[in-house]
C-alpha cells in the first residue's frame, strides 16, 4: 500500500497500481489533475472517451466514481469500459498481479 503524503513525488505507474488495487479516491483525484489539469477537465476527457467507446448512457463528473449529482452510468456501459481496460496491457497486468 502506498501512503500518499503531501509534497512527496510518486511515479504515475505506482499511483495507477495503487488506484487499481486499493481504489484510493485521493490518488484518483491526483492522477486526474496530473492528466487534465483539473477534475472537471478530466471528467470531460472521460466523457469523450466514453462516447468513443460507445458508452451512450453514462456521464462522469469525477474520477473516482463516488456518487455526485449528474454522474450516472449503466451496467452495459461499465461492461464496455471493463473490456477496454482489459485490452490495456498496463491495467490488465496490474490486475493480474493483484487479484
Amino acid at each position: 500500500m502506498l501512503y500518499v503524503k503531501p509534497g512527496e513525488t510518486y511515479s504515475r505507474y505506482d499511483l495507477m497500481n495503487v488506484l487499481l488495487v486499493h481504489s484510493m479516491n485521493d490518488v484518483a483525484r491526483a492522477l486526474a489533475r496530473d492528466n487534465a489539469g483539473s477534475i472537471e477537465g478530466f471528467a470531460a476527457r472521460m466523457n469523450a472517451k466514453a462516447s468513443q467507446l460507445g458508452m451512450h448512457n453514462s456521464t462522469f463528473v469525477n474520477p473516482n466514481g463516488l456518487p455526485v449529482p449528474g454522474q450516472y452510468s449503466t451496467a452495459r456501459d461499465m461492461a464496455q469500459v471493463a473490456l477496454a481496460a482489459y485490452h490495456n496491457r498496463i491495467i490488465r497486468d496490474s490486475s493480474a498481479r493483484n487479484p
